[in-house]
């Protein structure tokens, strides 16, 4: 059986009863098996609905650093499809796009891929993998307020006036303590720092902290901004009312 969309093959059982009258009657029938075969591929804007859809294209989530601590922004995006090879006969299905993210801390881009299968049994096509992994930073974007703390120690690090030529920008940073629910041994300076672009993302020189044997270097990558102290191997996200950039404090 056929139709525009699709081949269907059926195997079916037909249980004959011979009469005294010498007459086959068919008693009853049932399907054995049935697989169907696509004609087309898949639909293109369903395969972009899903394929934005599993790398979450639309929406930026932050995570705060503790369960339920989330911080959402739009983002826009753009997915330009260049290519759309169907192979009907092993039941697959391969997109190819351009893609590219504007968001509030990066602009990404880069080719994407997703590939899809036929589900002969529902014929519908499942994707089956979404190809991210060639989508790169192209540009970051860390001016701004930062705002976070280490456990009492407040620290707002304001980046701005960046050198892309001497790789160097200027961060204010003010601190402060919170003690006997007051803030204490508030400070603000400002300092000229370097900054380094690498695979793991922008990554700032340690900024002096006051009162502290420590210091506190930041780090941007395309999900998040990230802070270290000096005494310390790990970075950790920003976390303190969760993520703010042009609020201050």
């Amino acid at each position: 059986m056929e139709n525009d969309q699709y081949t269907a093959v059926q195997e079916y059982r037909l249980d004959m009863v011979l009469y005294d009258d010498g007459e086959w009657t068919l008693q009853d029938h049932s399907v054995i098996s049935y697989q169907l075969y696509p004609k087309t591929g898949v639909d293109e804007t369903m395969a972009e609905e899903l394929g934005t859809s599993e790398i979450k294209a639309d929406v930026e989530v932050f995570d705060g650093g503790f369960p339920g601590d989330e911080y959402w922004y739009d983002s826009t995006y753009t997915l330009t499809l260049n290519s759309h090879e169907t192979d009907t006969a092993n039941l697959k299905d391969h997109l190819e796009y351009e893609y590219q993210k504007d968001s509030e801390i990066c602009l990404q881009g880069g080719p994407l891929t997703a590939d899809f299968l036929f589900d002969q049994t529902t014929g519908q096509w499942a994707l089956e993998t979404v190809d991210a992994s060639a989508v790169q930073v192209q540009e970051y974007r860390p001016e701004g307020v930062w705002l976070f703390d280490i456990y009492t120690y407040y620290i707002n690090m304001n980046i701005r006036d960046l050198d892309y030529t001497a790789n160097t920008a200027v961060v204010d940073i003010a601190a402060s303590v919170w003690q006997s629910e007051a803030f204490q041994n508030q400070y603000s300076q400002s300092h000229t720092v370097g900054f380094a672009v690498t695979e793991e993302g922008m990554a700032f020189d340690p900024v002096d902290v006051p009162d502290r044997d420590y210091g506190v270097s930041l780090m941007l990558t395309r999900d998040n901004m990230y802070y270290k102290r000096t005494d310390s191997q790990a970075y950790t996200p920003v976390n303190y009312n969760r993520f703010l950039r042009t609020l201050g404090w």
